[in-house]
């Protein structure tokens, strides 16, 4: 059976998914100041080896852990739910087929207690 990752497209998929997900992001004034500041080619870069990685690309994960280089951020499970919804937007741009679609997000759900505060 084909990953994800290979559904998706490889990297060069996982990378038009996210040049359709940052402008979302960025014109979204719910969450929009979240990115104040910050160099978004690295977190593309740092985002595509994330998704590589939790769509079934690359076998290991080999960076700063999700909850470690997301705390200072505190994001509440209302920002979580804004950025899936937005990420849902964009795996739709890319025309993802519905059940790699399902998947993708059944996985995105699950790094929510990584990412969220307590």
């Amino acid at each position: 059976m084909q990953s994800l990752f290979h559904k998706i497209g490889g990297v060069p998929g996982i990378e038009k998914f996210l040049d359709e997900f940052y402008p979302i992001m960025l014109n979204d004034d719910r969450v929009k100041d979240y990115f104040k500041d910050i160099d978004l080619e690295a977190l593309k870069s740092h985002q595509t080896f994330f998704l590589s990685y939790i769509f079934g690309g690359i076998p290991e994960y080999t960076r700063q852990s999700l909850k470690d280089s997301h705390s200072h951020l505190k994001i509440t499970n209302e920002v979580f739910d804004i950025t899936l919804d937005n990420m849902l937007k964009a795996l739709q741009k890319v025309n993802l087929d519905t059940s790699s679609t399902v998947a993708a997000m059944s996985i995105l759900e699950t790094v929510r207690d990584d990412l969220v505060s307590r």
